[in-house]
């Protein structure tokens, strides 16, 4: 497979998943960071590390982060039935990867994992890339709400705050909608470059989540 394809992160986890299971004589596994080349190699890497076993146990695979400690994790050993579900996902992201460009746009993003490339000011959703304004609101938007896990609400003034480096915005009806509208812009970007009505983010008590 292409090193530079966006699905070479997700096997590699499940690889290296499934070989510690099978050396380990523990009841636990230890992953680090960087055992996995492909990921990014800080915090967005542990950032996407999180979001795909949070993908995989929203699909029903028991995979159980038990302790984190830095880019380190402690996951709890796989049983038999766990093992056979990672093979099979691995089987799917072959099969999604070998696909034509055409076939391989999605149409829903339940299920998927996106991965915020801040030197690019890019997300990647797929083989599919939504290339952002370099260094303009949406890609300060990313910036903040991908330190974040997938379905963590977060405060429209925190995100502002460290959007624009204002502490003063409690309140200000103009910051809120500036955060608002950057949310939207970048739904809708998301929405025209991979043929979908799903929203990447969601706006709920004034606080935006991320849901993939």
């Amino acid at each position: 497979m292409n090193m530079n394809s966006p699905y070479q992160p997700l096997i590699d986890i499940i690889d290296i998943l499934l070989r510690k299971n099978l050396t380990s004589d523990n009841n636990l596994i230890t992953v680090h960071v960087a055992e996995i080349p492909s990921l990014t190699q800080n915090s967005l890497g542990c950032g996407e590390f999180e979001d795909f076993i949070t993908r995989l146990k929203n699909k029903g695979v028991g995979v159980q982060i038990i302790k984190q400690s830095g880019a380190s994790y402690e996951i709890k050993k796989l049983d038999t039935e766990t093992e056979n579900a990672l093979l099979l996902e691995k089987q799917i992201l072959h099969g999604i990867e070998n696909k034509t460009d055409s076939d391989n746009k999605p149409t829903f993003l339940a299920g998927q994992l996106s991965i915020f490339k801040d030197t690019e000011a890019q997300i990647v959703i797929g083989s599919v890339v939504c290339q952002l304004p370099p260094f303009q609101n949406e890609h300060d938007f990313c910036r903040v709400m991908y330190k974040y896990k997938v379905e963590e609400s977060v405060d429209w003034s925190v995100i502002f705050e460290q959007m624009s480096g204002n502490a003063e915005v409690i309140g200000d009806k103009g910051n809120k909608r500036t955060v608002q509208d950057t949310m939207y812009a970048i739904n809708n970007r998301i929405k025209k470059d991979l043929n979908t009505e799903d929203n990447l983010f969601t706006w709920k008590n004034k606080s935006v989540k991320r849901n993939f």
